[in-house]
């Protein structure tokens, strides 16, 4: 036995992607470190629908903040960061 099925999940709402190596889990939930002032500082976030190396979150960020993709998995908040820019 088969079936085809189709959904429609189109949708007008607007999400804030986040590059799926910006997660980090803790004890306390996932989060994304953001670069702010030369230092990493957590931002608790929920994680949604994934989309090509991206997840949608909700949480405490704003488009245009730096989130820290690598290293991030042992950074403390507060610690100092350097950062650098990949020109693609």
């Amino acid at each position: 036995m088969s079936a085809q099925v189709r959904f429609d999940v189109s949708s007008d709402a607007v999400a804030l992607l986040v590059p799926k190596d910006a997660l980090v889990n803790t004890p306390s939930g996932q989060v994304v470190f953001l670069a702010i002032d030369d230092q990493a500082v957590p931002r608790p976030v929920t994680p949604g629908l994934a989309y090509k190396g991206y997840i949608a979150v909700t949480g405490e960020l704003q488009p245009g903040d730096l989130a820290i993709i690598r290293g991030n998995e042992r950074l403390r908040d507060g610690q100092a960061v350097r950062i650098i820019r990949k020109h693609q």
